[in-house]
């Protein structure tokens, strides 16, 4: 009996298959190059030099090529963040990483970050959850100090930056809930946070 769950289970793993529109996962330092086939088959009909796909929330695809510079942004809903990726005009990858999205939050850097020259060269890479971050308490740190309140899930939950008396903030709402983290200390307060509409 367990050989035929496990048979089953691979067969479902093996035949999972990710759908066509997500971006293709590179290894870090491996080049890439701007599609301009796919952009010039696809791109917009009103606007000639954007590409825009939308599958309601699951993923954003937005691509365009301006005069100095090409861009590709995949935001992909269901796991609340955004590839970003720049390229030079010759095609060739000038940087990629991810930030953290969620509707109504602010955008922030996360991951790792991969900046390289006009050959495709690998120049430097950035770890923004590690030794690169730009904040002394990275997000997903200031959620641990808080995550009780949110039943330990991030799901639904707003994370904005705020500066109060001089001090930068991590702020977290969920439901009327609101709770907010020094990035410096890590100290932890209640604050109250209404938004018009």
């Amino acid at each position: 009996m367990k050989q035929l769950i496990y048979i089953a289970i691979t067969f479902l793993l093996l035949n999972c298959k990710a759908p066509a529109y997500l971006p293709k996962e590179h290894k870090i330092g491996e080049v890439e190059y701007f599609d301009f086939d796919d952009f010039e088959k696809n791109k917009s009909k009103e606007f000639k030099d954007e590409y825009y796909f939308m599958r309601k929330d699951t993923i954003k695809i937005i691509k365009a090529i301006r005069d100095n510079y090409i861009f590709e942004i995949f935001t992909v809903y269901p796991k609340n963040y955004r590839l970003m990726k720049d390229y030079y005009p010759n095609g060739i990858i000038k940087e990629r990483g991810k930030e953290y999205f969620s509707p109504d939050s602010d955008n922030f850097k996360i991951g790792i970050w991969e900046y390289f020259d006009e050959q495709g060269h690998l120049i430097r890479t950035e770890d923004k959850d590690g030794k690169d971050r730009d904040y002394k308490i990275i997000y997903k740190e200031a959620f641990r100090r808080v995550c009780w309140h949110y039943g330990f899930s991030m799901k639904g939950v707003r994370i904005e930056k705020f500066i109060n008396d001089g001090k930068l903030y991590w702020v977290f709402t969920k439901k009327g809930k609101s709770r907010a983290v020094e990035i410096e200390t890590g100290k932890v307060k209640k604050v109250s946070i209404s938004y018009k509409m």
